[in-house]
């Protein structure tokens, strides 16, 4: 695996990651409310919430300024430089003169 491709899929499974402690997150505060543990529930639901919203967000920061791919544009003089966009996509984030590098 390319590791371009590797971080557009740590992204999306990043991202699968929180939608599921979203998901999970009633349901396990509903369980531990009806057994009479609510207080355990509500703790177990913002940890999973807190710790998947830390990861996704950790992740975009520390591959905010990946360059997924870097592209000459010969008819322009120029380089077009790709990056991540948070939910596993590519975004062209740049397109410098030659110029500007030196």
């Amino acid at each position: 695996m390319l590791p371009a491709q590797a971080v557009l899929t740590l992204k999306k499974v990043s991202i699968g990651n929180l939608g599921f402690a979203l998901a999970a997150a009633p349901l396990l505060q509903y369980i531990t409310s009806a057994t009479g543990q609510g207080g355990k529930g509500t703790v177990m639901s913002a940890l999973i919430v807190g710790f998947g919203g830390a990861t996704t967000g950790g992740l975009a920061w520390a591959t905010g300024t990946y360059a997924l791919n870097i592209y000459s544009v010969p008819d322009k003089n120029a380089l077009r430089i790709e990056t991540p966009t948070l939910l596993g996509g590519v975004t062209e984030t740049a397109q410098l003169a030659c110029q500007q590098l030196a």
